[in-house]
């Protein structure tokens, strides 16, 4: 877009000549050729007029009047701004005494009296081109340097040959300690050779390979980026140089976890809640066919939890569920599921079980441990349990009936008196 833009703009061309005729001359020819012409009778005049505005090219005459074309140029070049203004000094004299003189004073171009049409012309052909050129350089510099992106150059080879500041600031290292490495420099183990082998074969084959891969910074410290990799190519088709592009997504990362953590578990015990619960029995239920295992389902839930919220506050209730939770969690082992289902009730899922007695067993071991007192702002709190289990497949083959089939095993621990378990019969 730049470009295009800079490319259709036209370059303003101050003439700074003391000969009407020549100076009228030069105008309408630079007009012709597309330029924008501005004019000054002398060097003070140019001065005066570069106040106001900035050209892109100034055409100085040597010999003039007030203030001559040697004078003028050094002037200008005093003020930082105008500091890189091409300027062609125009002279009759072509000796090298001139010709010294015109570029210690800071001209950029010397062009000999009487002017040729078509040497000016393309003079200031090459020097707008080299302008454009120049000010698309600076800006890509500029955006390269502002954006919050990394990015890194490398030749053919993977060496690094340039990076910006938000690779810098990203990764710890400084251009001068990447300087000549690869960016091998900043992996982290995290990904395996078959990861690369894929990013390889999609570069070679597409010349580009966009993804999340792990990366280390230079204090140790592991984290993800989003990587965008391009292959520059010359006119033949071979592969010059690499330019990655990436971002920090750490902090994109750790809210999806925790949107994650808040879509599957419980906010105040942190144990997996009923959408977890769910997947997970299914899961389960799928490897204990594979295993020819049997998975139990436990349904618990506390006796009397009501009144401790209606007598102690909600608060005290809080605690005594999340210390319930914890006492759950280690009696089972680290592939087992401990769920908060809602309310006082809690599911348990539990894998690779050879009989329904050893299921017994933990059940039991559910309740003594439930029926230890708590004590909690110095009051003593007991509570007990009702469990209702039933058994894939000895029950059912359907999640949905094991877990229907359990609820009511655990009604009927209930209405038998509570603080124990009943094993669904079919």
């Amino acid at each position: 877009m730049f470009k295009q833009e800079l490319s259709h703009r036209s370059a303003q061309v101050l003439v700074v000549e003391d000969d009407d005729t020549t100076r009228l001359t030069l105008c309408q020819y630079i007009q012709k050729d597309g330029y924008q012409p501005l004019s000054a009778e002398n060097g003070e005049q140019a001065i005066k007029l570069l106040e106001q505005l900035t050209p892109d090219i100034i055409l100085m005459d040597a010999s003039m009047p007030r203030m001559d074309g040697f004078e003028a140029i050094a002037k200008i070049r005093q003020c930082p701004k105008f500091k890189q203004i091409p300027i062609l000094m125009v002279t009759s004299h072509s000796d090298e005494a001139h010709i010294n003189r015109a570029f210690e004073a800071g001209a950029t171009e010397y062009i000999s009296k009487p002017i040729q049409w078509t040497v000016l012309r393309n003079r200031l052909k090459y020097i707008w081109q080299s302008i454009k050129q120049n000010e698309i350089s600076k800006l890509a510099t500029q955006v390269l340097e502002n954006t919050n992106e990394g990015v890194i150059i490398t030749d053919e080879k993977m060496t690094i040959l340039t990076l910006n500041k938000a690779f810098t600031d990203i990764t710890g290292y400084s251009l001068d300690e990447a300087l000549g490495q690869t960016p091998r420099l900043l992996q982290s183990g995290k990904n395996n050779k078959a990861f690369y082998k894929k990013m390889w074969e999609d570069l070679n084959s597409e010349g580009q390979w966009v993804g999340e891969i792990w990366n280390r910074r230079k204090n140790g410290e592991i984290y993800p980026e989003w990587l965008n990799i391009s292959a520059v190519k010359n006119e033949l088709q071979q592969v010059t140089h690499y330019v990655g592009i990436f971002s920090d997504i750490s902090l994109l990362k750790a809210k999806e976890e925790h949107l994650q953590e808040l879509a599957h578990f419980d906010s105040l015990t942190g144990l997996a809640n009923r959408r977890l619960f769910q997947q997970r029995f299914e899961y389960a239920i799928a490897q204990a066919d594979l295993d020819h295992k049997k998975v139990a389902l436990l349904y618990l839930d506390l006796d009397d939890f009501k009144p401790i919220n209606d007598t102690y506050g909600h608060d005290v209730g809080d605690v005594v569920l999340k210390t319930i939770s914890m006492r759950l969690k280690e009696l089972t082992r680290d592939n087992d599921t401990v769920s908060r289902l809602g309310g006082d009730e809690f599911g348990i899922i539990l894998h690779s079980i050879r009989e329904a007695s050893n299921v017994m067993t933990i059940a039991e071991k559910f309740i003594a441990a439930i029926d230890e007192p708590l004590v909690i702002n110095n009051v003593k709190i007991k509570i007990g349990c009702s469990i209702g289990i039933s058994i894939y497949p000895d029950n059912s083959l359907l999640p949905d009936d094991l877990i229907k089939y359990a609820d009511a095993a655990m009604y009927s621990s209930k209405k038998a008196g509570k603080n124990q378990y009943h094993l669904y019969v079919s």
